[in-house]
Formats: structure tokens, C-alpha cells, sequence
């Protein structure tokens, strides 16, 4: 009998198939950086910048999940004429109640379907008078699902660009926004707190700065800033150096301040950064914790909260090259380092360690940034279908769904949308809290850049759709546990207490929002072009790669495997995948339906490499900037807010 030809000869698997081999060792290395230099956000790319304010403001969380929430993705074409948005979700895992599929079984295509009525700019005009409601009715709800709030910022982007007064209509966009984000503006808030052990960085770094543990800064810093009248209220009220009067009036005047940090003055400041974080912690609070069957209700904030909040954000933006020099005054980074949480058990660098790769798979050292190079043995066939003879032995062995403990919560490892600005320079812990406190203006920014363009949009048409690509709950029974354990050889008994958390994880996989996209995009005119075209609406897809540039925004930099996703898949297409950079670090990641094999082969190869040499390092960097609102500079309208009232009564 003649040997198979090269194309259709089978690859050796770990576990029986290339997808759930990058399943099992995304697990593994969940949460790990993968080698090489990260890759910075492309600011000159005007479209991946406007789908990026969209994406970023789409960020609102839900009360189970506040972190994770609808992770989603951005493309589309930004004509003359028409700006058509293809939005990607919902990136939630499916009920643990749902029925479960087998770990090799091949995924199929997700659904594209479009928005309704997002042109509707009455409507948006109704949806911002209604922003300080309490009540629930057609305009206002306590939470609100992806598609439906997808719909209704179009619907408000609608009505700014016919607005007669659109100032006082951004205003209200933007208090909109912070209130329907309450959730995750509050776990990122939180966030910071967390990761000095639940303590104010700044409080810390003020009594540290009071024992003398500095040397004198010899060179005072500063720097001009220009303050409008409510702003003023807040800095006075927070007590900032050079802010001393009554916060308490409304004759404040607007004008251009310059601020100094010296030795003297600097605990001053920092006493200052602490009121304003600690009053952002109040407006915003976490629930009451609550038991399983008491689970305590998570209501948005009242509208006065809201624009106290907005004026917090807007100080600290203000502030922002005044505490980036603090942070890196010397010897204030050994203190942050020392404040930090501690880090977890190392014990699962240790499991790491004990990895073996199979003799059969130890792939060949390679960058892992190459390119492919069109290997002319690998299948071109869409399905991982290689281990079909394999998986048939066993489909039915074992048992046919996970442990209990398999599958026990573990919220801590949920991957946060945090906006990184990532680049290959050591993160250091300045930089660390520079990036958890500016983290929570990432909605105050978006929305003002997105509505500063307003005007250009008049008579623009918005087409809307949304793609969804959900991945049922993975069965991982005895068979893959066997399989798992032949890679860690050295543990005589493999019940380490490691192997339930990567269970866990195998299971709760997503196929990430970008991903998606990509898979979509380029498996569309192959193999499932005829099913596309009967059940999508080819048109979009056709609209997308016009132009043979695909800018596909998400809220935060790409995960490594994303990543290089997109350049194995540009290379091998007519047209151009462009993201927002990478942070290079590795997340649980299901391939997306219509990945080609060699796509797969170089997937696992990749992590196979990285199992192998991983890093821990991460990196980072903080603009010291101070960050400019082009429509936020002065106090919102009257008529939208009282804002002196609201800041008098919310900040005592």
C-alpha cells in the first residue's frame, strides 16, 4: 500500500487534534508573556482609532462578570458617505448547564446578523434627556445587553451630528456613558486598591514621603495647566498645593495655572491624589457582599455621583505629568514595588517546569514572529479532521463531562479589557499604577474624541452589524486527563492540585472577539463562501476587504495568540489584517471556526516553544502628558447638570 501523500499525512497531536492542543496549552500558560518585544498601538491609523473610541466605549460589564463582559471586537470602512461598523460577540461562556462537546469536535461558522434602526436620532435625543432616571422604561434600563447598547450609541451619535446644541449633548453622552459602566468603572477602581492590599498607594506614599525616606528633589517640577472653574472646586476641595480656597464658592475663575512639586509641597500632593481616588472609590462603590442565595442588587450610581465622578477623572487628567514625576521621584519605586500585592503561589511555575514535550512534537526552533512560509506538506483544508481514527476509539470513553471541582468558579482569572499602552521597555511599578489609575478615564477619553468628531458626521449613514461566535462548553473527561499527565511524567501521582485549575480553564474557554473576526474574514471566500452567502449578508464581507486593509479595534492591546494569528492569516491573504499591538501575553484561546491547519500547526508549535522558555516580564509605559479634552475643557452647560450644586452636595 503507498504511503499517504504529503498533503494528507497526519500530524502528531497531544491530544488528538491541533485545536485542542492550543486549548490544553493555552491553559497551561495562562497568564504567561511569550518572548519577543511587544508591539506598540499604530496612532496615525484613523480608522483603527475611531473603531477603537467605539470599542472602548461598548465596555460596560454585568453584575456577574464586570470585568469580562461582552468582549468584543471592531472593523469596518469609514467612507465619504457611510461609516459600516462590524462589531464581534458575544465573547461569553455558554451556561454550564449547556451541553457539552467533545474537545476535537471542529467549530462551525458564527452568525452575522445587523442592528435595526440605528439612524434613529429622535430616539437618541430621548436616551440622553433620559440619562439621571431611576425608573426603568424604554429609554433607560439598569443593564443593557452588547447589541442593545451598540444600538443605542449610534442611536445618540445620530442625534449629536443634527443637534441644534450639540454641546449640551455631548455633555449628556458622556455622563451616559459612566453611568451605564458603573460596573466596570468600579472593578477597575477597585483594582487599584487591590493591588496595594486593598490600601491607597497614595496615602502610603504620603506617610512614607513624611518619615523622611526621600532624598530632596533638587530639581522642583513644573508645569502649567488649564483649570476651568469646576475643576478648581475639586482641587481646592482635594486640598492640591496652590488650590487653597474655599471649594465651597462658585466664583472660581477659569485661567491657566502652574503648579510646582517640590520636597516641601510633595506630601501635600500626594495627599491630594489620595482624596481624589478615595472619593472616586465612594461615588463608585462595589456592592455589599452578599451570599449565594442573598446575592446583594448593583445599582448605578445617582446622576450626582456620576458627575462628581466625571470631575475626579477629569482633575486626574489634568494631573497627570504632575504624578508621573512623583511616581519616579527616587526611591518612590521601591515603595510601590514594596506596597504591591504580593504575587501568587509560584508552585505553578514549578508544575511549568516539569513540562515534556513529546519527542514527536518538539517543533523546530523557530522565531515565533515569522511569517509562514507556505510549507507545501501541511493539509490546506479547513477542519482539523486529523485525528478522526483517534478520536472515534475513545469519543465515548470515560467520563463524558468534567468533575465538579473541574469546573468550580475561578473569577480571579478573568482577562480584563484594560486600554494597555504596551512597549518593549521593563513595566516598572510607576508604570503599573500610572496604567490601574488612567484605566478608568479610558470611557472619558473615548467619548470625547469619538464626539469631537460629531460635525464630520453630519450626513453620514450608519450601517451596523454584529457577529456572533460562541464556543459551548469544552468536554474535558479521563481521556484528556491520561493525555495531560504523559506530558508531566516526573509526578508519580498526577492529582496535583494544578491540574483542576487548567481543567478549569480548558473548559471556560472563549474564542477571543479579534480572532473571530479574522477566521470569518478569511475563511469566508473559501470553503464556507456558499453557506455564507446563503445565510450572512456576503455584502459586508465584500465591503471590508475592498479596500484590502482590515483595521480590527478591541479595547486593549492583542494577546500573543491573536496576534499571530494575524500575521500567519496575512500572509496567506489578498488583503490586510491590522490590530492595535500586542502585550505578547498568553490567555485560554479556542482557534476560530475556519482556521486553516498549517494556521493550527504553527499555533501549537508556537506554544509548544513557548512552554519550553516562557517568561514572566511584562512591560508597559505611561505618557506623562496631560491629557487634553477637546470638547470637556470647561464646566457642562446649565441646562445639562447644575455642576457647582451637584459638586457642593456630593463632595460633602
Amino acid at each position: 500500500m503507498p504511503p499517504p501523500s504529503p498533503s494528507k499525512k497526519r500530524r502528531p497531536t497531544l491530544t488528538g487534534s491541533l485545536r485542542s492542543d492550543i486549548l490544553l496549552l493555552s491553559s497551561l500558560l495562562h497568564g504567561k508573556q511569550a518572548n519577543g518585544a511587544t508591539a506598540g498601538r499604530d496612532r496615525t491609523n484613523r480608522k483603527l482609532s475611531l473603531l477603537a473610541y467605539i470599542s472602548n466605549i461598548l465596555l460596560l460589564g454585568t453584575h456577574e462578570s464586570p470585568l469580562a463582559h461582552a468582549v468584543h471586537a471592531v472593523s469596518g470602512r469609514i467612507e465619504s458617505e457611510t461609516i459600516e461598523c462590524l462589531v464581534c460577540s458575544e465573547n461569553t461562556r455558554t451556561a454550564k448547564s449547556s451541553t457539552s462537546v467533545p474537545w476535537t469536535q471542529p467549530l462551525e461558522p458564527g452568525k452575522l446578523s445587523p442592528v435595526d434602526d440605528v439612524a434613529n436620532d429622535e430616539r437618541g435625543g430621548l436616551l440622553l434627556a433620559h440619562w439621571q432616571d431611576t425608573a426603568e422604561s424604554e429609554y433607560y434600563k439598569e443593564s443593557y445587553s452588547l447589541e442593545e447598547h451598540l444600538r443605542d450609541v449610534f442611536q445618540i451619535l445620530s442625534h449629536i451630528t443634527v443637534a441644534p446644541n450639540q454641546l449640551n449633548s455631548v455633555w449628556a453622552f458622556l455622563y451616559l456613558i459612566h453611568r451605564r459602566a458603573f460596573r466596570k468603572i468600579s472593578s477597575r477602581i477597585n483594582e487599584i486598591f487591590s493591588r496595594y492590599r486593598s490600601l491607597s498607594p497614595f496615602e502610603a506614599m504620603a506617610t512614607a514621603v513624611r518619615d523622611g525616606n526621600f532624598r530632596p528633589i533638587f530639581q522642583p517640577f513644573q508645569v502649567t495647566l488649564d483649570i476651568e472653574h469646576a475643576e478648581r472646586k475639586v482641587l481646592n476641595q482635594s486640598r492640591f498645593p496652590g488650590f487653597n480656597d474655599d471649594w465651597r464658592r462658585d466664583d472660581l475663575p477659569d485661567g491657566n495655572y502652574t503648579v510646582t512639586v517640590t520636597s516641601q509641597n510633595i506630601g501635600q500632593w500626594l495627599d491630594g491624589f489620595a482624596v481624589l481616588l478615595n472619593y472616586l472609590r465612594r461615588f463608585y462603590p462595589l456592592p455589599a457582599k452578599g451570599d449565594q442565595s442573598n446575592n446583594p442588587r448593583w445599582v448605578p450610581p445617582t446622576s450626582g455621583k456620576v458627575v462628581a465622578a466625571v470631575y475626579c477623572l477629569k482633575c486626574f487628567l489634568k494631573l497627570k505629568p504632575v504624578l508621573k514625576f512623583i511616581t519616579e521621584v527616587e526611591g518612590m519605586g521601591t515603595l510601590l514595588h514594596d506596597l504591591e500585592t504580593l504575587p501568587k503561589d509560584m508552585s505553578e511555575n514549578q508544575f511549568l517546569g516539569q513540562f515534556k514535550t513529546p519527542a514527536k512534537l518538539k517543533p523546530k526552533l523557530q522565531m515565533l514572529g515569522e511569517m509562514m512560509n507556505g510549507d507545501s506538506d501541511e493539509d490546506e483544508d479547513e477542519d482539523d479532521d486529523e485525528a478522526e481514527a483517534e478520536n472515534a476509539q475513545f469519543a465515548n470513553t470515560g467520563d463524558s463531562r468534567p468533575s465538579p471541582e473541574d469546573l468550580s468558579d475561578d473569577e480571579d482569572e478573568e482577562e480584563d479589557e484594560l486600554d494597555d499602552e504596551l512597549d518593549d521597555q521593563p513595566r516598572s511599578p510607576a508604570t503599573r499604577l500610572m496604567k490601574s489609575i488612567y484605566a478608568v478615564a479610558a470611557w472619558m477619553q473615548s467619548v470625547d474624541s469619538l464626539t469631537s468628531r460629531a460635525q464630520t458626521l453630519v450626513g453620514i449613514q450608519f450601517k451596523v452589524n454584529i457577529y456572533r461566535c460562541s464556543l459551548q462548553p469544552v468536554r474535558a473527561n479521563t481521556k484528556l486527563k491520561e493525555k495531560l499527565a504523559r506530558c508531566f511524567p516526573e509526578i508519580d501521582e498526577f492529582k496535583n492540585a494544578h491540574v483542576g485549575k487548567i481543567l478549569r480553564r480548558f473548559h471556560k474557554a472563549t474564542i477571543h472577539a479579534e480572532a473571530a473576526l479574522m477566521g470569518w474574514v478569511h475563511s469566508a471566500p473559501n470553503v464556507y463562501f456558499i453557506y455564507l452567502v446563503q445565510f450572512l449578508r456576503s455584502d459586508v464581507l465584500q465591503a471590508l476587504i475592498k479596500d484590502g486593509d482590515i483595521p480590527i479595534a478591541v479595547s486593549k492591546k492583542c494577546c500573543f495568540l491573536c496576534w499571530l494569528l494575524h500575521q500567519l492569516l496575512n500572509d496567506l491573504n489578498g488583503f490586510n489584517f491590522i490590530l492595535p499591538g500586542t502585550h505578547n501575553q498568553i490567555f485560554t484561546w479556542a482557534p476560530p471556526p475556519g482556521t486553516p491547519r498549517r494556521v493550527l500547526l504553527r499555533l501549537r508549535d508556537a506554544l509548544l516553544q513557548v512552554i519550553q522558555r516562557y517568561s514572566t516580564a511584562h512591560s508597559a509605559q505611561s505618557s506623562a502628558e496631560s491629557a487634553v479634552l477637546e470638547l470637556y475643557k470647561s464646566t457642562a452647560p446649565a441646562d445639562v447638570i447644575e455642576v457647582e450644586a451637584v459638586i457642593n452636595r456630593e463632595f460633602n
